[in-house]
């Protein structure tokens, strides 16, 4: 069997480099550092040919990303790419694609994102910054707010980020239905086909745009959308913004 050559940042090789050689000791390593400087297995190289690339977060703020990228882009051995973002619309991804390469997104940010979303959501609910003023002006009076369990909840698109926020919200009593290309039965809410999204905004208290950015979606929420919507319902775009006019 070939040995693969594993392109990544040497930074990121460092903090790894135990788990990389777990998974395969016989795995050629091609490091590059911020000067964007090439090594093979600890050794300055000039010609690199990279199987695998690991496109990690180290990448935000280093000066040899443009460099890095570059190489990626270039990479006709390349076979298999992993991200560690979740959109892959970017044009770099598309060509990769084209020259036969598998590319891999990221979930690990779903339970932060949908933590965001949850707490976004309730703090709206609840009126926090509302209750916070009062509190500064020590006028202690009652005020009307909503409750999460009455509400109802619909998610455009049902990827990891979407089931992470249907599983936390489902908890708190509140209604789920989501939306995606292709539904199946799911734990944690009522799953339609994505053509069913128009039918299902009269309805939905609160809706969260977390689908992809693609030709199908893009400025997908305009105005007629938007008076599809509930009055007082709430929109939560954790999506690309090109979703919205």
């Amino acid at each position: 069997m070939a040995t693969h050559t594993l392109l990544l940042l040497e930074n990121a090789y460092r903090r790894l480099t135990e788990q990389i050689q777990a998974i395969d000791p016989k795995l050629n390593v091609l490091t590059m550092d911020d000067a964007g400087d090439l090594k093979l297995n600890g050794k300055p190289t000039s010609d690199p040919e990279p199987t695998l690339a690991w496109l990690g977060l180290d990448l935000f703020g280093c000066p040899a990303a443009a460099h890095f990228n570059q190489l990626v882009a270039d990479g006709t051995q390349l076979q298999w790419v992993q991200t560690a973002l979740a959109g892959v619309e970017a044009p770099i991804y598309e060509q990769l694609l084209q020259q036969g390469a598998r590319l891999c997104n990221s979930d690990a940010q779903a339970p932060s994102v949908a933590d965001f979303v949850v707490g976004s959501v309730i703090a709206h609910l609840q009126r926090y910054a509302y209750r916070r003023e009062l509190q500064a002006e020590k006028q202690w009076q009652p005020f009307q707010f909503r409750e999460l369990g009455r509400t109802s909840w619909l998610i455009a698109g049902y990827g990891s980020i979407g089931q992470e926020v249907a599983k936390r919200v489902s908890g708190f009593g509140a209604r789920v239905t989501a939306t995606r290309r292709s539904p199946q039965p799911d734990t944690w809410a009522e799953v339609a086909a994505a053509s069913e999204l128009g039918n299902l905004l009269p309805e939905a208290d609160v809706l969260v745009l977390a689908c992809a950015l693609t030709e199908e979606t893009q400025a997908m929420v305009d105005a007629e959308f938007l008076r599809q919507m509930k009055p007082q319902s709430i929109l939560v775009n954790i999506g690309r913004g090109a979703l919205i006019v």
